[in-house]
Order: structure tokens, then C-alpha cells, then sequence
């Protein structure tokens, strides 16, 4: 059975109908709202839509990925839970990187953003990619930093002088809060950052800051929550942690 695709803004019957299809979503199972791109384009746009997504707090998938949408996902201030643009992303970093798809991401690939659509991204994007990649990488030193900081006693030795390396910048940045999807729904964006780029030993608080960006949760909140942060803590070499606590 297809899933029914959605038009934004939703109608008020459309809600009322979401909502019992989420009262009658296993507790297990996340709902998730299937939008149908093209028609919602005709109302809003990709920036738009994204606001009215982060405003609804609903898992969202498209039937259709524009280049558009994706430069959107990365450049907008709102925090947005669709992992199909987490993932179409990842297969272009992948790329762009020069590392070949795995044959899951080829198959969906081939559905919602062929290479030719690859390609041309990588083209008219290259500024931003970089700019993505170094935030990916900034995202280890802010997690350390951000460890650092919350511990009140028994501070790490190794950490403490690790956390003086790092440096602190305050630039404008086209990199916004999604970078917290990015790295959570497609944690192997993260690795395959740090294994062909590696780590920056600073971070930008333009991008990675307290500020609250999903329903009252920061950026570590969030990195927290989702396992991201003891991934990075377990990157960091054996005896490193003197509390046992910490690992």
C-alpha cells in the first residue's frame, strides 16, 4: 500500500488525520509524514517548508530531493528531522570525497538524486560543501570542549590540556543547526570526514553554541541524546580518561 503523500501547509482535515494514524502508530514506530514536494512548491518554499516542518516537529520524507532543498537543509536555522536529507547528503559528500556509494546508497540514489543530480551539486556547491566539512569536523572539539566544561570535579588532566589547544572562533557561517541531523541520522558522514579530512582543533559558535534549537535542546543536548558524543570520547586513544566514569 503507497503511503499518502501530504501537501504544506497542511489542511486542518489532513492534521486530524495524522494525528489518529500517529494515535494508531506502534509506540515503537516513529510516524512519519510523506510530503509530495512539487505540489507543496507551488505554496511554499524549500525555506518555508523546512520552518513549517521544524514548527510541526513531524519525521519527515519527500517523494522528490532538489538541489535546492538540500542547500536549504544546510543553510537553515531551523533544526529539521527529515533523515532522507541526512542521508541524500551523505551520498553527495561521499562523492565529493571521492569514496564510492555503498549499494544501498546507489539504489536510493537512483531514486531521488542520480548522479547527473550529484554531479551538478557538487558543481555549484563546492564552497558550501567545504564549509559543511569543516563544520563536521569542528563538531569533535566542540563535544570535548563542551565535556570539559559541564564537568564540575574531578576534571580530566589529558582533557584539561587538551581543551587549551582549542580555539574559539565567531564568524558568519552558511552552516546551520542540521549539521546535529547530519552527523546523527548519517554518522558515517562524521567518520568519513575525520577519516579523509581529519579533526579541527577549534569550532565556530556561530554554528556550535548553547543556543536552544529543537524544542529547548542544544546542540550537545542533542549530540548527547543520540550516542554521537561517546563516539567521539571512544575516538580518543587508550588511558585517556583517568575516571573509568568517563568511557
Amino acid at each position: 500500500m503507497a503511503e499518502k503523500l501530504y501537501t504544506l501547509p497542511l489542511a486542518p482535515q489532513d492534521l486530524v488525520a495524522i494525528y489518529k494514524e500517529k494515535d494508531k502508530t506502534d509506540s515503537d514506530k516513529e510516524f512519519c509524514l510523506y510530503v509530495d514536494y512539487d505540489k507543496t512548491t507551488e505554496k511554499l518554499s524549500d525555506q518555508h517548508i523546512l520552518i513549517y516542518l521544524a514548527n510541526t516537529n513531524f519525521k519527515t520524507t519527500f517523494d522528490k530531493i532538489t538541489p535546492t532543498l538540500l542547500v536549504e537543509f544546510i543553510k537553515s536555522n531551523f533544526l529539521v528531522n527529515a533523515p532522507i536529507l541526512a542521508r541524500v547528503l551523505t551520498i553527495v559528500l561521499r562523492r565529493y570525497l571521492k569514496y564510492e556509494l555503498t549499494p544501498p546508497e546507489a539504489v536510493l540514489s537512483n531514486l531521488v538524486f542520480n548522479e547527473e543530480q550529484i554531479n551538478e551539486f557538487i558543481k555549484l556547491n563546492g564552497n558550501l560543501l567545504e564549509d559543511l566539512i569543516t563544520a563536521i569536523q569542528e563538531t569533535f572539539s566542540f563535544v570535548l570542549y563542551k565535556i570539559n566544561e559541564i564537568t564540575e570535579e574531578g576534571k580530566e588532566p589529558e582533557l584539561e590540556n587538551l581543551i587549551k589547544e582549542i580555539e574559539i572562533t565567531d564568524t558568519a557561517s552558511n552552516i546551520g543547526p542540521n549539521i546535529a541531523r547530519l552527523v546523527t541520522e548519517s554518522v558515517d558522514a562524521m567518520y568519513l570526514v575525520f577519516h579523509v579530512r581529519g579533526i579541527q582543533p577549534s569550532f565556530n559558535k556561530q554554528v556550535f553554541n548553547d543556543n536552544p534549537k529543537f524544542y529547548g535542546k542544544d546542540l550537545m543536548f542533542i549530540f548527547t541524546q543520540t550516542g554521537i558524543t561517546d563516539e567521539i570520547v571512544k575516538m580518543l586513544p587508550e588511558g585517556f580518561w583517568h575516571d573509568s566514569n568517563v568511557k
